[in-house]
């Protein structure tokens, strides 16, 4: 009896292995004959964005605030274990019902097929290929570990399923990469022209200021960047217009054009967090573009499309309260890199960037009302929100462990549209102290500032606060992200010290963990106060 379930137990184990093994292969396959087709998208990555648009907000936002830039990857993990898992529930049902497991694994397929087909940049011939390529190499698979006889023949059977899987990965990451080098070649050719005019306050005020393109936090919906033609590349202006234009990137680049320095914040950005970043654009305003085009009087909202389909509606008043909104061509006086929206894409300073600020641009549309975008269908406000004014302590970090004596506290503050006036840092509850402040890049980027502290051994609170041009302070209420972005003052907590370096290392250690825990609690907290906004949100719509 113990040998008999012993069996059933190897052959379980082996079933869904095979199931593992052959959904391995579907998968592999499909991204080999995605790279291998001239325009093929990958049907995994197109699952993941399906997946990704239809999660639920409130957990898209829960992800996001535990863990913060890896959300994206957990996500992508998820949908693949997901796809494996399917495989090995296959081949564990298959075995003894065949048309089952055939349906269950051809499934994955046809989710992948449908996911594929939906994308707005995909040809249903191309993705009818890519799905029916990789079911096909799926089944066969597992057709091959099921009638394996011994287990020589199946090691061997196994072992060759493994190694077309890694060599059809390791040959579709090579070409997909050498696809993305000659389009970042062509987009390194492009030379950009000179602005005509800047909107820069003082001038460019070096790295420090600024993020830098490679540091500009990506964010978008998509598991892989939309590789786009300039050859091919078309901007599409119409609606309620007096006449459509069609531009060229060369016509677009022949326009006048605009230099500013902006901050984009994501809204999703905790207080104190990272999710932003300053960079120098050049592009055309966007004004300039819809006179070419002679906005009608009914015409009120503007539906910005990406070349994959995804949408933002803003209402056109936005555009002249931003100041200069453009289709930026450049970045940091460079072309735009591919994944922040080469070769063009939509920024509208002082709006959150997921709501306005639309990346890989293909169509420009005028309309009377607001038209359902990505972010009302997914219960989002209809009007993007202005970013909150706010202030972060960079240096030193939460928890972090110093040495008594002379200490140098600095970050960043931003209050646009109009500009960071001052900012103000608290030590201890012991009432504010003005800090020095960097140069103005513009009033809608961001502003250093430092203050210099003469810390004494204990644990220290620190608090900082900002104030715009127009005198009025952040509001101290903390706020979650819905419905218009996170509020309240950054507080720290400082561990100085005074003592020997083994003491300063014990104390450190002991401090990184309590910061850790706080930071989880803090986070966990913010999660639940975020799920009841929601709740809250879609009682007040219906």
């Amino acid at each position: 009896m113990k040998s008999s379930d012993h069996t059933d137990e190897e052959v379980a184990r082996s079933n869904i292995l095979s199931g593992l093994i052959a959904a391995t292969v579907q998968l592999t396959t499909c991204e080999l004959v995605a790279a291998l087709l001239p325009g093929g998208r990958s049907p995994t990555a197109s699952m993941i964005r399906a997946a990704t648009d239809r999660v639920p907000a409130p957990l898209v936002d829960a992800g996001v605030a535990l863990l913060q830039m890896k959300a994206k990857p957990a996500l992508n993990l998820s949908v693949v274990s997901t796809l494996l898992g399917a495989g090995a529930l296959a081949s564990a049902v298959g075995r003894r019902y065949q048309v089952l497991g055939g349906l269950v694994l051809g499934g994955g397929s046809v989710a992948a097929l449908l996911a594929a087909a939906a994308q707005a940049d995909n040809s249903k011939l191309r993705v009818g290929l890519i799905s029916g390529a990789g079911g096909a190499a799926g089944m066969l698979a597992l057709q091959l570990l099921w009638g394996a006889r011994g287990a020589s023949q199946v090691s061997s059977r196994a072992a060759f399923c493994v190694a077309y899987a890694v060599g059809a990965a390791l040959f579709a990451r090579w070409l997909s990469l050498r696809a993305e080098q000659q389009y970042e070649a062509h987009r390194q050719k492009l030379r950009l022209p000179r602005p005509d005019r800047s909107q820069l306050e003082r001038g460019y005020a070096g790295d420090v200021a600024q993020t830098g393109s490679a540091g500009h936090y990506p964010i978008d919906v998509n598991a892989s960047t939309p590789l786009i033609d300039v050859v091919d590349w078309r901007l599409h202006v119409h609606g309620l217009v007096e006449r459509e234009v069609v531009l060229t990137l060369d016509e677009l680049l022949a326009m006048p054009l605009v230099e500013i320095d902006a901050t984009l914040v994501c809204i999703h950005n905790l207080v104190g967090g990272t999710r932003m970043g300053t960079a120098r654009w050049l592009g055309v305003p966007v004004a300039q573009v819809l006179q070419q085009a002679g906005v009608r009087p009914a015409g009120s909202w503007l539906v910005a499309t990406a070349v994959d389909g995804f949408s933002m509606a803003l209402p056109l008043s936005l555009l002249k309260e931003a100041g200069v909104a453009l289709i930026a061509v450049g970045m940091d006086g460079a072309p735009l890199p591919l994944r922040h929206g080469f070769p063009a894409r939509l920024l509208v300073p002082a709006t959150y960037g997921q709501e306005a600020n639309l990346k890989w641009l293909a169509e420009l549309r005028v309309t009377a009302d607001a038209a359902e975008d990505y972010w009302s269908r997914r219960g989002w406000p209809e009007e993007p929100a202005g970013v909150q004014m706010q202030a972060r302590i960079d240096t030193p970090r939460d928890g972090a462990v110093v040495s008594a004596g002379a200490t140098v506290l600095c970050g960043k503050a931003w209050a646009q549209p109009i500009g960071v006036a001052r900012v103000e840092v608290q030590i201890d509850g012991a009432g504010w102290h003005d800090a020095e402040l960097g140069p103005a890049l513009s009033p809608v980027a961001w502003r250093s500032w430092r203050l210099s502290w003469e810390a004494e051994p204990g644990l220290h609170t620190v608090v900082v606060r900002v104030t715009n041009a127009a005198g009025a302070v952040q509001v101290e209420e903390p706020r979650t992200y819905v419905p218009s972005g996170t509020t309240g003052y950054h507080c720290i907590r400082v561990h100085v010290v005074a003592g020997t370096a083994t003491r300063q290392r014990t104390i450190r250690a002991r401090a990184s963990l309590i910061a850790s825990w706080r930071t989880l609690c803090q986070r966990l907290h913010f999660v639940a106060l975020n799920s009841v906004a929601w709740y809250r949100r879609r009682g007040q719509r219906g």
